[in-house]
């Protein structure tokens, strides 16, 4: 503290543990238009939802204005803040399913390899899509409650019907 400012720290980890189902595992399946879970219970899949973004992202890839324009960093905001809605959502749903396991796929190396998917896709990819943002706040998320966060190979997410 000083004349000007409080500063204020906090621990990462809730003081109260939730009880988890150690057989409950949640994947996450993502793409720059639609992010998708399912819960799967030992061998039953329990919940599915898919969060669309395509009507978003589509608007922002065919917007043909600066990024420096006033419409596209509105767009830009708009989207940075749902994908930080979506994370929060997807841990309230884990939560509520007491799920231990979140499992989300690792694209590091993929993203670097240019393939041609074509202009509009490509550009989704590199330019719009938020997947740092979202896999940070949803590490940090998943810390908060305890869940495990795990980041697996994308054909292990997707396997599951996503």
């Amino acid at each position: 503290m000083n004349d000007k400012f409080i500063y204020l720290t906090y621990e990462e980890k809730k003081i109260k543990s939730k009880a988890f189902d150690s057989n409950r595992s949640l994947a996450i399946d993502m793409n720059p238009n639609h992010i998708a879970i399912s819960i799967k219970d030992k061998d039953k899949i329990i919940f599915v939802q898919d969060f669309d973004l395509n009507k978003l992202t589509t608007m922002m890839s065919n917007e043909h204005n600066s990024s420096d324009s006033l419409r596209f960093k509105h767009l830009n905001n708009k989207l940075k803040h749902e994908i930080i809605q979506i994370s929060k959502k997807i841990v309230e749903i884990a939560l509520y399913y007491k799920v231990k396991d979140l499992f989300v796929e690792k694209l590091t190396g993929i993203l670097n390899n240019k393939q041609n998917f074509g202009k509009s896709f490509n550009r989704k990819v590199h330019c719009f899509w938020k997947r740092n943002l979202f896999i940070d706040n949803l590490k940090k998320q998943c810390n908060l409650y305890s869940i495990n966060f795990h980041e697996i190979l994308p054909h292990y997410s997707s396997f599951i019907g996503n």
